[in-house]
């Protein structure tokens, strides 16, 4: 039967003779004095034999929240060493500001640039910055023993160059927290009492070629010319990107300057009182419209005690240039923000609008219990050339899991981002979480059918500043528009291929939503409103051969790109499609679209504001989820 886990990635500890070989490699010279035994009984003898009586560390190895001193709920099997998803000690990445000590000016009211502001966070000093940043520590405990001898002295060691320099051990005591360095000394009064540790990581994992994310702590005591020690090991808990199906904690929309999204700020905070959805606006300057591209919600957490759960808000920025400096102004309480560092490019394809996650699901031979990430990237045969999203984006979320982003075809999109098609939709009443998808094949055969009926001298878009001003009669005698709108059909259709035999979905779970495509080869901004602020740019479309095709864009407000409530309802950029009848008639066929699995349409105007600059509400809006099930649960 095959593995329904997906396989561990080289060097991953799956048990304690594999935690030996991996601890002598990076601590060669350190283990002198070793004297333990694996499970096996096979264990490395490098010094006097000893027994693990005087040095007895332990972490909440069995991830229900607490560090067990009296019995082996923390320790049977094995598991002090285990740091897998499936089981071991955890500790947090601590990038948030408890304490909101990080400032975002400098003395002359200057703002700092993102560089500075990057620097800050409660992980990036020595001290722990109050009892909410306490919270934040991973606790590493030594079981009292009460036969300690008076002689005895022990050191505890965060083992490992790379661990080391990337984690704080802090060490409680009546005072408080402080530092803990390899070098100070324990002594046996307060070994006989037991003591307390702290840990915490001063980054994420980034790139487990240089850091797995792995931290081994050992005790050692000495006393009358023994050594004893013992070792733990403690994983860093994977930063996970949020998918819709999680509960929308808070839904945010940047405020900017000049209002110039202020059509859609309005009504969506008015929207938000009626429905009673967590709103909050984001002031920031002309350049934060795009509030999807700027960075992608993550959460990372870990078992607190009594059935809680620590856990702490990253927000991953694009990889685009100096691109997010502003989201610094999130950053506080038990919320992180993670720039990936400096770089020259500045593609589309790297804003975080192209980064979207799948719902847990399996498929033949692998479950993924935790989702899977999904990017766009452009293959060589789109009007976009051949370009991927950025490699060392993708290496880091790769690195949390082991499981590398889903790339998608996107390269036929003029912005390119995996949200003007896709969009998951959670599950009802204990089902399967669908997926919506762009139709516009289906959307096609709607106009097609209206002019039919007698409707093609309507407008084909109903608002006041369409680009398009042709009839519907006129529209669907577009040779070109049609064979764009088949062109987008066999690209999303292939899409859906992959996805089917990816996650096991099937036609059952496809809900098809009516989107009109046009060819846009600047980029996907309307050219008739030239000064909106450009979205980061693709590469220079290059020439098409003949018979080929540009770039596509939305023809209409494009209804998939929306924002999902919760299992009943979707937030939706109006259609201001052709009215016939004193009926919109694709925002009558997309509210029937979700309405057929149970989810209502809630419309926004989004026209003026996104529409004409490639983008709808999706794009200009963020949110932060919270998962139903903490994720140490779905791998277990």
């Amino acid at each position: 039967m095959p593995s329904l886990l997906p396989t561990p990635r080289a060097g991953s500890a799956v048990s304690l003779v594999r935690s030996v070989a991996i601890i002598t490699g990076v601590a060669a010279g350190l283990l002198t004095t070793v004297g333990w035994a694996s499970p096996t009984g096979r264990g490395e003898q490098a010094g006097p034999a000893t027994t693990a009586s005087w040095a007895d560390l332990r972490a909440d190895a069995n991830r229900d929240g607490n560090v067990d001193l009296t019995g082996d709920s923390d320790t049977a099997g094995g598991l002090k060493t285990v740091t897998e998803l499936r089981a071991g000690a955890l500790f947090l990445p601590n990038l948030d500001d408890d304490a909101r000590r990080c400032p975002l000016k400098n003395a002359k009211r200057k703002a700092l640039p993102i560089q500075v502001r990057a620097r800050c966070h409660d992980g990036a000093d020595t001290v722990v910055n109050g009892p909410a940043d306490a919270l934040d520590l991973a606790l590493i405990k030594t079981v009292p023993n009460a036969q300690i001898p008076d002689s005895a002295t022990a050191t505890v060691a965060v083992l490992g160059r790379a661990a080391a320099r990337r984690t704080h051990l802090f060490r409680q005591t009546p005072t408080g927290w402080r530092l803990h360095r390899s070098g100070d000394t324990i002594t046996a009064a307060e070994l006989r009492a037991g003591l307390t540790f702290g840990l915490e990581a001063t980054d994420i994992v980034r790139d487990p070629s240089v850091w797995d994310g792995r931290a081994y702590i050992r005790l050692t005591v000495t006393a009358a010319g023994t050594t004893h020690q013992d070792i733990i090991a403690l994983r860093q808990a994977p930063v996970l990107s949020q998918d819709t199906t999680a509960t929308l904690d808070k839904l945010f929309i940047t405020a900017t300057e000049g209002g110039e999204n202020a059509a859609t700020t309005k009504p969506l905070a008015r929207i938000a009182k009626a429905e009673k959805i967590p709103f909050a606006p984001v002031a920031g300057s002309v350049m934060d419209t795009w509030l999807q591209d700027m960075y992608e919600p993550a959460l990372v957490s870990m078992p607190g005690p009594n059935g809680t759960t620590r856990s702490m808000r990253i927000l991953l920025l694009s990889d685009q240039n100096e691109r997010g400096a502003d989201i610094y102004a999130m950053r506080g309480p038990g919320v992180g923000v993670l720039w990936q560092g400096p770089t020259t490019i500045d593609n589309t394809l790297d804003a975080t609008g192209n980064v979207e996650t799948l719902p847990a699901y399996r498929n033949a031979t692998t479950r993924h219990p935790l989702g899977r990430v999904m990017i766009g990237y452009s293959p060589a045969q789109e009007a976009m050339g051949a370009l991927m999203p950025s490699a060392r984006f993708r290496k880091m979320l790769t690195a949390q899991t082991g499981i590398a982003p889903l790339l998608i075809n996107t390269g036929w999109l003029s912005v390119g981002h995996v949200d003007e098609f896709l969009q998951v939709l959670p599950a009802k009443n204990g089902g399967r979480w669908k997926l919506a998808v762009a139709d516009p094949v289906g959307a096609w055969q709607l106009i097609e059918r209206a002019v039919a009926g007698g409707a093609g001298k309507i407008p084909a878009a109903s608002h006041r500043n369409a680009f398009d001003k042709r009839s519907l009669a006129e529209v669907t005698k577009d040779r070109a528009l049609r064979k764009a709108n088949e062109y987008a059909g066999t690209r999303i259709a292939a899409t859906i291929a992959q996805l089917k035999n990816e996650t096991g979905i099937t036609d059952a779970d496809i809900v098809k939503i009516p989107v009109l495509f046009r060819e846009q080869p600047n980029n996907g901004e309307d050219p008739s409103n030239p000064e909106y602020p450009n979205r980061p740019a693709a590469p220079k479309p290059k020439p098409v051969a003949k018979g080929a095709l540009n770039t596509m864009s939305a023809f209409l407000p494009d209804a998939v790109n929306g924002v999902v409530i919760d299992a009943d309802r979707v937030l939706v950029p109006q259609q201001f499609g052709p009215v016939v009848g004193g009926r919109d008639l694709f925002a009558d066929a997309v509210s029937a679209a979700y309405a057929s699995v149970g989810v209502r349409a809630i419309f926004i105007d989004t026209y003026d504001s996104y529409h004409t600059g490639g983008g709808e509400i999706h794009c200009g809006t963020n949110a932060f989820r919270t998962p139903l099930t903490p994720w140490w649960k779905m791998t277990s």
